[in-house]
């Protein structure tokens, strides 16, 4: 088995206008450095076609191999039929319709056929990506990229090459000072010019530049700075932790000793970059109202929808976000209504719908669940911050059986206008209640802290 990774180049979309490129079927330059290992292939059968291979490996062995004719044709067969249906289907093109039609028209050759979210450029509708696998002899697994933005930030393999300080590398292994002498022979500038001989073999995505203290094992208190670039070939290993992982390995295969052994050498090396994650699921969802810990609660989203001159549209949003789901921005308003612009450009029919629909302009900022023993015990409140009639306001929802948001609004706040001598225009940005169960509400306009206390003060 074959597992494939690839952009198919569509000619009829590639935009030939300098300085500029099609959101679908044209690779950019910066794509284009994602790998070392990238292949190249048309078929007569299907002119104005072109694959191109970012990864071809054996799944068990992890070796880089390449494509048949006939693999590579399976690939540009599927994204031409691609744009074949996308010439005729209807607008706004159905994504389910879209991904059935092909598998049927391929039943016999693949199964397993995904799309990712569809993309509308010139006219033109298509899947970002679509994956299937082979049905015939070892049944290879195909992922293939058809818009540039997507594979920038979605293709997950790299490669990294590293130009150490100098080629001798066992030498920091011997005497500290015939090292370092060696080192002076080999000054930046030599190592820029085997950055330059590996760049022309194939342009990299990222080119990284390190300095390491060489330590003598025998007088640790003896250092001396080493240059190390590292290029990077994909988004994904653009990270420090994987370029001295790359430097060690290197430090390793290059000279058969062990990791150990290079460690008192070049101890930063061996540093890595650990971060702690705190959490604070009490600012980012809605703990449960069930014995179920708040860790596996919904996460909730709030819109600040596009705005309009019109005081009544469009609503603002509160979704309750799910892994892989589309929520129609900035496509699709209101409950999934194409936004003004992309009337038939986007299948909004496609979207999940709002949990809930606000005011228009409320423009929601915050949402934070009340604490249990307050007055606000059962309910999450939410700052509306907008200054038009909805908005400069803040409000209570009552909370299902899911602890999610439910009913009608109860005003905690609202008419926060200007009154002279009392207060000013309020825009609530932010707010929390204290342990004396107050609600305290920031607001940006003039920089005030309003409080709202459980009762009146006594006198």
């Amino acid at each position: 088995m074959k597992q494939i990774l690839g952009f198919s180049v569509i000619s009829a979309l590639v935009d030939n206008v300098p300085e500029a490129m099609s959101l679908l079927g044209e690779l950019s330059t910066q794509a284009a450095t994602y790998s070392m290992t990238k292949g190249e292939y048309t078929n007569p059968l299907n002119p104005g076609y072109r694959l191109e291979t970012f990864s071809v490996k054996d799944p068990v062995s992890g070796l880089d191999t390449t494509l048949t004719s006939e693999e590579a044709l399976l690939a540009i067969a599927v994204t031409k039929a691609c744009v074949d249906y996308a010439a005729t289907a209807p607008i706004p093109v159905n994504p389910q319709d879209f991904r059935m039609a092909i598998a049927a028209d391929f039943i016999d050759v693949i199964d397993s056929l995904e799309f990712g979210e569809l993309l509308t450029a010139s006219g033109t509708t298509l899947p970002t990506w679509f994956s299937f696998t082979a049905k015939a002899g070892v049944r290879n697994e195909y992922k293939i990229w058809l818009a540039d933005s997507a594979f920038l930030i979605q293709y997950p393999e790299y490669d990294v090459k590293v130009v150490p300080p100098m080629p001798e590398l066992n030498l920091f292994l011997g005497n500290w000072q015939n090292a370092v002498n060696a080192l002076a022979e080999w000054p930046n500038t030599a190592l820029i010019e085997a950055v330059g001989a590996a760049a022309n073999l194939q342009p990299y995505s990222y080119l990284s530049y390190y300095e390491f203290d060489f330590v003598n094992r025998l007088n640790p208190a003896q250092k001396h700075k080493t240059s190390w670039y590292v290029l990077t070939y994909g988004e994904a290993g653009n990270n420090e932790d994987i370029h001295k992982d790359a430097i060690i390995d290197l430090l390793v295969k290059t000279t058969g000793r062990p990791e150990a052994d290079w460690m008192p050498i070049f101890p930063e090396l061996f540093k890595r970059t650990e971060f702690v994650g705190y959490p604070r699921w009490d600012r980012m969802s809605i703990p449960n109202a069930s014995t179920l810990t708040g860790l596996y609660s919904s996460i909730l989203y709030l819109q600040n929808s596009i705005d309009y001159a019109d005081v009544g549209s469009p609503p603002e949003e509160l979704n309750v976000l799910q892994a892989g789901k589309h929520y129609g921005w900035p496509y699709c308003v209101a409950d999934r209504q194409p936004a003004r612009g992309y009337e038939k450009r986007f299948d909004c029919a496609a979207t999940v719908a709002p949990r809930m629909l606000w005011p228009a302009h409320a423009a929601p900022l915050q949402m934070v669940a009340g604490p249990s023993g307050s007055r606000f015990a059962g309910q999450v409140l939410v700052a509306w911050h907008g200054y038009k009639p909805a908005g400069h306001r803040v409000v209570g929802y009552s909370r299902d059986a899911q602890g999610l948001p439910a009913g009608q609004p109860v005003e905690w706040l609202g008419g926060w206008d200007a009154k002279p001598g009392v207060r000013p225009l309020g825009k609530p940005t932010g707010l929390t209640v204290d342990r004396q169960g107050r609600l305290l509400v920031v607001e940006d306009l003039n920089r005030t802290v309003l409080m709202l206390l459980p009762s009146a003060p006594k006198k």
